[in-house]
């Protein structure tokens, strides 16, 4: 006989699922606390018979990038296919910036797609004009939300294949923050 608390949270879960969210099994099972394995079980024999969705463009250049071993801001450039200086010109364009702001542009870009720099920070504007060169939700891809699974906002560039080599700021260019800044950093910036 299932308990009263193993009912709850199993419709919890069923009506977090089918109305098209994704439940974090791990916490409906800590919530269930001593009755966890009743409740997985259930769970378990719930997604057995579940229909299974067709993933969204997100989900699914989220996993390739992850099986690639690329970001996956890379991997939905990579499948245009364009190079990180045409998607730095077109971004110029639609954020209507100046010519001289390229460099610096290059390097904010190069750092948000390499998860060096917090997606928090960035800028609506920003997030748009990826939007519209990349089709699909850029910021979904920067928080993990499209892949189901929890990961760190910041990984090391090493964890990935490398773009292509960001080009060198002037010193003089980080003397006082820009509008480039304010776009990629703006949330952080006193």
């Amino acid at each position: 006989m299932t308990s009263e608390l193993v009912a709850q949270l199993f419709d919890e879960f069923v009506d977090a699922h089918a109305s098209g969210g994704r439940p974090e099994v791990r916490e409906f099972l800590l919530r269930a606390g001593p009755e966890s394995e009743e409740l997985g079980h259930l769970i378990d024999r719930y997604l057995e018979v579940a229909p299974i969705e067709e993933p969204d463009e997100e989900t699914v250049v989220a996993l390739n990038a992850r099986l690639e071993h690329l970001t996956p801001l890379t991997a939905a450039r990579r499948r245009l296919p364009l190079k990180v200086d045409d998607l730095v010109e077109r971004l110029r364009e639609l954020l209507g910036l100046d010519e001289s702001s390229r460099p610096r542009l290059r390097v904010a870009y190069q750092a948000l797609e390499a998860e060096q720099l917090d997606p928090a920070g960035v800028n609506d504007r920003v997030w748009d004009a990826l939007r519209s060169i990349l089709g699909l939700d850029p910021r979904r891809l920067a928080l993990r939300e499209a892949t189901g699974f929890a990961a760190p906002v910041y990984l090391r560039a090493r964890d990935f294949q490398a773009a292509e080599p960001a080009l060198a700021v002037p010193p003089s260019a980080h003397d006082q923050p820009d509008e480039v800044d304010f776009l990629f950093r703006g949330r952080h910036l006193k």
